[in-house]
């Protein structure tokens, strides 16, 4: 990576392939984040959720941290269209409630829209 000024005097950051040398795309993952509960759970109750993040990016993401409910894991990093699923537990409110998950890494995310998935649990 080189950074530098253009004619037009703008700041441009250049990407060069490790292999090659030749001018590359800049790395780019796109984490997407799947939350699955039970649909229905008794007030009180803990909940086991299951949470998947895929890279959908063309490159690998560095390393990764997936927060839901009270637990956070990191990952050493997400490879281009892998993913990784993750095990979590949470208590349950009152009437409708839900679990939320994050994904969030040092690589670029040009969509960080669909890095958080909600799960609705409706306890009864």
């Amino acid at each position: 990576m080189f950074d530098f000024t253009s004619s037009q005097g703008k700041n441009t950051t250049l990407f060069l392939d490790p292999t090659t040398g030749q001018p590359a795309a800049p790395p780019n993952a796109d984490l997407q984040v799947h939350v699955n509960v039970p649909f229905i759970a008794g007030r009180g109750q803990t909940v086991t959720a299951t949470v998947t993040v895929t890279n959908h990016g063309s490159t690998a993401a560095g390393p990764t941290t997936i927060t839901g409910g009270i637990d956070t894991f990191t990952t050493e990093g997400l490879a281009a269209n892998a993913s990784t699923t993750r095990t979590l537990t949470a208590p349950t409110g009152f009437s409708l409630g839900g679990i939320f998950a994050f994904a969030q890494s040092i690589t670029p995310d040009p969509n960080i829209f669909n890095n958080l998935g909600f799960a609705p649990i409706l306890t009864s």
